[in-house]
């Protein structure tokens, strides 16, 4: 019996049909489905610190304050929390005139007037200024030794919480915590360094403690963050747990809520994986995590079926991946020696190579273009159903297949 298959794809979903007899499993976020009133939520857990006091009551002897929030490739609901951490500071003697948000940008593209407006809300954006992270500006860096270069603003604030949510990350186990300061606000050669220590192992996706989390969070404290507020959300971006408190407390206290929405139990490797992007959609630099868990799941020699939009291409940010994602893993090491290949860009090229070793990857989009794909190695399909057909017929009749459809949060065990 034919079994239909349908992937998100952005706003919509793609289709294929498959005998259900070669189905290993389709796999999602758990729906947890608890309905929380958000402010309730988001005050009970700054009235319920981790390993700290009340906002309002660790704030009375600063001056001003700096909310490094992360930025509209995330879904954390911050037009919901900063409100209620903007009435605390105030509470605690900060009015909103010495406040200032920076948007931990890493090293994204710029947000724009009306991503920021549409992100942040009118109260947010009318009380306080918000600043993008200028990553690609060194005047607005401070050196703080050692290769690390982080937001001038932020750092000389006299007081710092970061704002971001937690899912599972291949590079340091999970986001969340001191990510908001690495890579959130510092230079790219800081992020670079960083990043390409990630390639020197495999993948950290789903372990806390490893040596990339832990320079993070060296970096966090040689800044200077004070505190954290994170959100665990469900696939359907409702809150499931709000953590407020110490940068590295709070931060461990949330992943076993994190691990029970993300992590999911697959019964065993696939021939053909099919991975959708949902929701990190808008371009490859996000679209990217969909490779790791579905790596995780897939035979060697198999194939990974990317299902994207990625509305923006490869990356506006990073047009160094266009012209060196060909590139042998020495070749890039090559020129990041050489300084002639943004580092950043490199790392991640590494990493999708070591994938494309052992491992066809398709790539499904109606909106990227085909030359786009070509360039990353990649097998351009604008059809899902041709592009498992392709696959079934390389792999055989009998191959087994699993879906992934939020892969990029998705924790396979």
């Amino acid at each position: 019996m034919q079994y239909k298959i349908k992937v998100p794809y952005g706003k919509g979903q793609m289709e294929c049909s498959v005998d259900e007899t070669r189905i290993i499993g389709i796999y999602t976020p758990t729906d947890i489905n608890i309905n929380l009133n958000k402010k309730q939520a988001i005050n009970e857990a700054l009235d319920f610190p981790i390993g700290c006091g009340k906002l309002e009551d660790i704030v009375k002897t600063k001056k001003n304050a700096v909310l490094i929030c992360d930025d509209n490739t995330r879904p954390t609901p911050v037009k919901y929390i900063v409100p209620a951490v903007l009435d605390r500071l105030n509470k605690g003697g900060i009015p909103d005139s010495e406040i200032v948000i920076v948007i931990a940008l890493g090293t994204h593209r710029y947000m724009k007037a009306d991503e920021i407006l549409d992100k942040f809300g009118k109260e947010v954006y009318k009380r306080v200024k918000i600043v993008n992270h200028l990553w690609k500006n060194p005047r607005i860096l401070v050196d703080l030794g050692e290769g690390v270069k982080v937001n001038r603003l932020v750092y000389t604030s006299d007081f710092k919480i970061g704002i971001g949510n937690i899912v599972p990350h291949h590079i340091c186990g999970y986001s969340g915590g001191a990510k908001i300061i690495q890579p959130g606000i510092c230079g790219e050669e800081t992020t670079a360094e960083t990043h390409l220590a990630s390639t020197e192992s495999n993948s950290y996706l789903g372990v806390v403690e490893n040596p990339i989390r832990h320079k993070m969070e060296e970096i966090a404290d040689k800044v200077g963050l004070d505190v954290i507020f994170n959100t665990v959300l469900d696939r359907n971006q409702n809150i499931v747990r709000c953590f407020f408190g110490d940068t590295i407390k709070a931060f461990r206290k949330a992943i076993p809520y994190c691990d029970f929405v993300y992590s999911v139990d697959v019964k065993s490797k696939a021939d053909i994986v099919i991975a959708g992007s949902h929701p990190c959609d808008l371009d490859f630099w996000q679209a990217h995590k969909t490779l790791y868990p579905a790596d995780r799941v897939t035979k060697k020699g198999g194939t990974i079926i990317i299902v994207s939009p990625c509305y923006e291409g490869i990356s506006s940010s990073h047009p160094s991946i266009e012209h060196f994602a060909k590139f042998s893993n020495a070749e890039l090491y090559q020129l990041i020696e050489n300084h002639k290949i943004d580092g950043v860009a490199a790392a991640l090229m590494i990493a999708w190579n070591k994938i494309k070793a052992d491992k066809q990857v398709f790539f499904v989009s109606r909106d990227m273009k085909e030359k786009d794909i070509r360039s990353l190695g990649f097998t351009p399909f604008s059809s899902l159903q041709e592009a498992v057909d392709i696959a079934t017929k390389n792999m055989g009749k009998t191959s087994k297949i699993t879906v992934l459809k939020n892969s990029p949060e998705m924790l396979p065990k």
